[in-house]
């Protein structure tokens, strides 16, 4: 799980990034930091600007702070608009000091803070920048050149808001192309594992108990064949969406593959499991097809075990459904009888 956040900053923005590209990125900006950051703000302190090399300071400690808890723990201790702030005051008492020499060091900053923080919280930052250059630039900049940095300033950050909701629009569209399934737009395989894996844990440690449920399309083969692949795909469609439809928002459909199915039922055992795969069978009466055909499925039930590793979980609820199967179809069957199984 990634816990690579800590309430307004998780890299939301950047959701193009792997956690370990960003603790690079992170670790990177801090050893940048350490060799032009810290002599700059010795040097201030030397020549009596003390609450900007305060800033400054406060600034690189909190950011060191950070990337050492993040590196460990995968979570930030010090809150980051806190980071934020402290290089935000840094550049307004960079302008008081320093004028117009200042103003450069404000492109870099809004474009970090834009990528880096979350969009309100950067929209806050970015925004606070601008009205701070406004109010103490008038006092140390021309008029004229003070709204040409205004301008240009808040033109690069909008030019880097659109770059990045670009990246993350595209992001967004190949994360779904590669988890869920086209046609029914559930999770596919891909996502299986890993939230079985979660289920498990979740056992392990707070005895959350889950079940499976496994089912298929009873006959879906001779529809295919005699309907075609259309109809096929269209019964299908209609008994994901009344899955979907009658359980709850913390349970998980995946699409195994053809016409299977798998429904994670979290925070279920398997007496109440077998409630809820017993209203799906009553249910598929009222799918309504322009088909003389009468839509069936058969369920097997699992509940979780600490015993047993994700693909062992898997096999049990298959063999309920082929228990189902084999028991004339249209039924839910359960696996209550577990071998004792290793993690793999």
């Amino acid at each position: 799980m990634n816990n690579f956040k800590y309430i307004g900053l998780d890299f939301s923005q950047s959701q193009i990034l792997s956690l370990k590209r960003k603790k690079l990125l992170l670790w990177t900006f801090t050893i940048l930091c350490v060799f032009t950051l810290v002599p700059l703000a010795f040097n201030h302190y030397l020549l009596g600007n003390h609450y900007l090399a305060f800033a400054l300071m406060a600034f690189f400690v909190c950011l060191l702070i950070d990337a050492i808890s993040v590196q460990v723990n995968n979570m930030f201790i010090i809150h980051p608009s806190l980071v934020a702030f402290c290089l935000v005051v840094s550049l307004l008492i960079s302008i008081y000091h320093l004028g117009v020499a200042a103003v450069f060091w404000f492109y870099p900053i809004v474009m970090i803070l834009t990528f880096v923080l979350s969009k309100n919280t950067s929209c806050f930052f970015n925004v606070v920048l601008l009205a701070g250059l406004a109010v103490i630039g008038s006092s140390q900049m021309q008029l004229e050149l003070m709204l040409r940095a205004i301008i240009s300033l808040a033109i690069t950050w909008l030019l880097a808001f659109l770059l990045m909701k670009g990246m993350n629009n595209l992001a967004e569209k190949l994360r779904q192309a590669s988890t869920e399934d086209p046609l029914t737009k559930v999770l596919n395989r891909r996502q299986l594992n890993r939230t079985l894996e979660d289920a498990i844990a979740l056992k392990k440690r707070h005895d959350i108990t889950s079940t499976l449920m496994i089912f298929d399309i009873d006959h879906f083969k001779k529809i295919n064949d005699h309907y075609g692949h259309s109809v096929g795909d269209n019964v299908i469609i209609n008994v994901c969406n009344l899955i979907k439809s009658i359980t709850r928002k913390e349970d998980i459909l995946f699409r195994l593959g053809g016409d299977e199915f798998l429904l994670l039922m979290n925070y279920s055992n398997v007496n109440e499991a077998e409630y809820l795969a017993q209203k799906v069978c009553n249910a598929m009466a009222t799918i309504d097809l322009a088909i003389p055909v009468k839509i069936t499925v058969s369920i097997g039930l699992c509940e979780i075990s600490t015993d047993l590793a994700v693909q062992d979980w898997i096999d049990a609820a298959d063999r309920a459904l082929y228990e189902a199967k084999a028991s004339g179809r249209n039924c839910v069957k359960k696996q209550t009888e577990l071998p004792s199984l290793s993690l793999h």
